[in-house]
């Protein structure tokens, strides 16, 4: 595989695992202002889901990543 293509793999690795990064802080260190009778934040469900997606991109691109090296 060309260098660039190697190149653009492990950028777009590096940003996915940025945004996973980026949305545990977001929802280790966010205030919760309204509990929901479950007792977790109000916002949990919405960012749960934006983490879960996050990750499985990450997955993806690490996996492509780990495939285009072995070649």
């Amino acid at each position: 595989m060309a260098y660039t293509a190697l190149s653009q793999l492990k950028a777009d690795r590096t940003r996915a695992s940025t945004r996973v990064q980026s949305l545990i802080k977001h929802n280790v260190t966010s205030e919760a202002q309204w509990t929901m009778p479950d007792g977790l934040p109000s916002w949990w469900p919405f960012w749960s889901d934006c983490l879960y997606d996050a990750t499985r991109e990450l997955v993806r691109k690490a996996r492509a990543l780990e495939v285009a090296q072995q070649q």
